[in-house]
This record gives C-alpha cells, sequence and structure tokens, in this order.
C-alpha cells in the first residue's frame, strides 16, 4: 500500500521528471529495505515550484489528478505512517514540520483551483512552501 506515483513522467518538463525520478528512486528504497531515512533522504520539492505540477495548460481533470496525487504524497499523517518509523529521531520532528508545510501550500492550491483562479492559459502562480 504506497502512495501513488505520477504516470507518464515522460510528458512532465524536463526538472519535474528528475524530481519524480528521485521521488520513485525514495519509495522504492524506503519501501522495499525499511532502512533508516534521514531528512536529506527525501526528495523534497524545491520550494519555489508547484508540488503537484499544475499548470495553465492542464485541464481541469488533469489538476484535479495532480492535485489529488500530490495531496496523497505530502500528507502528514499518510507520510509518517508509511516513512515516520524509518528516519532518524532527531530528524522525525523536522520531517514532519516539512510535510505539514508542504500539506499547507497544496491545500491553498487546491483552494485556488476551486476558486477558478487558474486561468485557461498562461502561467500559474507557483505554491511555495516554507523550506525547515
Amino acid at each position: 500500500d504506497g502512495l501513488p506515483q505520477v504516470r507518464g513522467a515522460a510528458d512532465l518538463p524536463p526538472c519535474r521528471q528528475y524530481w519524480e525520478r528521485r521521488w520513485e528512486t525514495f519509495f522504492e528504497r524506503a519501501s522495499a529495505e525499511r532502512a533508516e531515512v534521514a531528512f536529506e533522504d527525501v526528495p523534497w520539492p524545491p520550494p519555489q515550484v508547484c508540488v503537484s505540477g499544475v499548470n495553465a495548460a492542464d485541464d481541469p481533470a488533469a489538476r484535479k489528478a495532480k492535485l489529488r496525487l500530490a495531496l496523497l504524497r505530502w500528507h502528514p499523517d499518510k507520510f509518517m505512517d508509511l516513512y515516520g518509523k524509518f528516519f532518524v529521531e532527531e530528524d522525525r520532528e523536522r520531517a514532519m514540520a516539512e510535510v505539514t508545510s508542504i500539506a499547507k501550500a497544496l491545500i491553498a492550491e487546491v483552494q485556488r483551483v476551486r476558486d477558478s483562479e487558474y486561468p485557461a492559459t498562461g502561467s500559474v502562480t507557483q505554491t511555495s512552501y516554507t523550506r525547515f
């Protein structure tokens, strides 16, 4: 029962592809080895990027799917249930703070999508989060 992965990663921009590959590597390692995980082992999204990957060219269904994936991946309880026990003790609290910050940014993004603040074309305002 892991977190869902992005399908069709080849269609993503190169920087997003790189991040998704890092995420898949982390997910596979943590799922298979159940090894200790340090804060630096997690492929945290850079604060200046749109964590969900939503962009202005996406239709409503694609936006919803991307936001759902991101919310599942970065839900604090789900993330910590899956990985929290593997974090080295000194990184566990910091990881929870980071995941919570990402989740808050995603919730703000969901609200903007619901409020139809994303234009049909053009650029999307990026949701940033506070890096711990």
